[in-house]
Order: structure tokens, then C-alpha cells, then sequence
């Protein structure tokens, strides 16, 4: 066989392994960059023009810059509320920048298992999609199903997926806070990820962990014993933000238990 033959044939296998030891960071992907959207796609501009201004005034406000590269967002499912925190280097710990009334959020308090159920998850997800032309005007996208998910799911062939926060007034398994909040908050965590921040977290609780609510609750469902393990379970995570403004550091057991390395900051 000739050497250029063989060349022609080698090339290929070249260019793959070389593609393999590329970092994926290092490949384009503007579709989530600001200027990419809002030069893609009318609502992301109508977002900007309404809210802007005051996304610079309320992080002003609390002493930061804007737009801000190290967000957090909690979800409170019994309270209605969507928490948007941002950290502050100064002081090393996160601030509360604003709270997004719920509008509508469908199932009952506990965490999402299968396709259908109309549960909103429990747990802790990250921000994986934006969606700048979503049924529901605008659509943050969280990564449900999470590997806890995948593995305590009671039907493995339909976890189900597509859990948003979004626009709009109606839910089946996702937070609704109408067109305008979405509008500020979607511009908020598109401006944090086009600043640097690849992963925004995300946790999802039944309710103040800390409050009587939850406690009544509890004993509601004292008869429930796998709910209620849950519950104490990711009540350590809830339990570490609240006491340093802190996020801690989580993985997940072959069982699908969260793990969390309180040392961590």
C-alpha cells in the first residue's frame, strides 16, 4: 500500500482522537450568549428594554455589579416564592437580590418520580436550557432529571423532563411567574451566563424547612417514612445555606442519596 493511501486512510482517525483531547470548553456555542439572543430573537430584546435599568438598580442596590457572574436560585413550593440570590466576594457569602411571586405551580408538596405525576422536583438542579421562544413567553430550563432522579425514579423508561421556570399562568410540573417577572429574571441569569457562570444553581423545597409549616407537615405525613427520610435529607442542604449564605458542596450515593461536603464553601 502507498503512503499516501495509507495517509488518507490515518487522517480521519487522527482528526477524531484529536477532537477527543479538545476541551469542551474551547468549542463555539454562542447560542446562549446575550448578543447571540438578542440579535436572534424579539422577546430577549423586549427583556432587555424592560429590564435593564432596573436589574442595574437592584444589584446596585446591594453593593454589586451588574450583570453578575455567580447567581443562585431557590424555590419555595408551599410558600409561592422563587428566590434570586447573587454572591458578594466582599463579604463571601450570597445575598438575596429578590423574590418572584408564583404564580402557578401544579402536584402536591414532595419530589417529581415519574412522567405524569404533575410533581414539581425536589432537589438540587442546575439551570440546562434557555428558551427565547417558549409557549410560555420565556423558559428557563432545569436539569430534572438529576442523577438522584434517575436512580429513585419509580418508572426508569419515563422520568419525565422539560421542567421549566417560564412565563404565562399555568403549570403541569413547572414554576410559572407570568410574562413580566420572566422577562426580568430570564435577562438576569442569561446576563450571569454569557458573564462566565456555566452551571446556575438551583434548589427546589417542599417549603422553609426551618419554618412550623414544615414541621406540620411532618406530621401529616408521620405514616410516610420514605418522604419523610427525603425530606431530612435535603433538609442538610437547606439547612447549610441558611446558616452560612453559602452553597454546599453535593454529590450523589449509588442509591441516589445527596451527599453534602459541609467543609466545603
Amino acid at each position: 500500500m502507498k503512503w499516501s493511501h495509507q495517509r488518507n486512510l490515518l487522517l480521519p482517525v487522527v482528526v477524531f482522537f484529536v477532537f477527543l483531547l479538545v476541551p469542551l470548553s474551547t468549542i463555539p456555542n454562542n447560542q446562549y450568549s446575550v448578543k447571540y439572543q438578542l440579535d436572534k430573537f424579539e422577546r430577549v430584546r423586549l427583556a432587555e428594554e424592560s429590564s435593564a435599568e432596573n436589574c442595574q438598580s437592584m444589584f446596585a442596590k446591594r453593593g454589586l455589579s451588574f450583570p453578575h457572574s455567580k447567581v443562585f436560585v431557590r424555590i419555595f413550593k408551599y410558600e409561592n416564592i422563587v428566590e434570586l440570590w447573587a454572591f458578594d466576594s466582599k463579604k463571601n457569602k450570597y445575598l438575596k437580590i429578590k423574590e418572584y411571586p408564583i404564580c402557578f405551580i401544579s402536584g402536591d408538596l414532595g419530589p417529581k418520580r415519574q412522567e405524569g405525576d404533575g410533581q414539581v422536583p425536589e432537589g438540587f438542579y442546575r439551570i440546562s436550557h434557555f428558551n427565547p421562544s417558549s409557549k410560555y413567553h420565556l423558559s428557563l430550563q432545569i436539569n430534572y432529571p438529576n442523577a438522584s432522579d434517575k436512580i429513585r425514579t419509580s418508572n426508569p423508561a419515563k422520568p419525565g423532563n422539560l421542567i421549566m421556570i417560564h412565563g404565562d399562568c399555568v403549570s403541569a410540573g413547572c414554576v410559572s411567574i407570568q410574562d413580566d417577572p420572566i422577562e426580568e429574571f430570564y435577562w438576569i441569569l442569561l446576563n450571569a451566563r454569557d458573564a462566565g457562570q456555566r452551571d446556575i444553581p438551583v434548589h427546589v423545597f417542599p417549603c422553609k424547612m426551618s419554618s412550623l409549616r414544615y414541621k406540620i407537615k411532618c406530621y401529616l405525613e408521620r405514616d410516610n417514612s420514605g418522604l419523610l427520610s427525603f425530606w431530612e435529607e435535603i433538609k442538610r442542604g437547606y439547612e447549610h445555606f441558611e446558616e452560612r449564605k453559602q452553597l454546599p458542596s453535593i454529590s450523589v450515593e449509588s442509591d441516589g442519596r445527596y451527599i453534602f461536603d459541609t467543609n466545603k464553601r
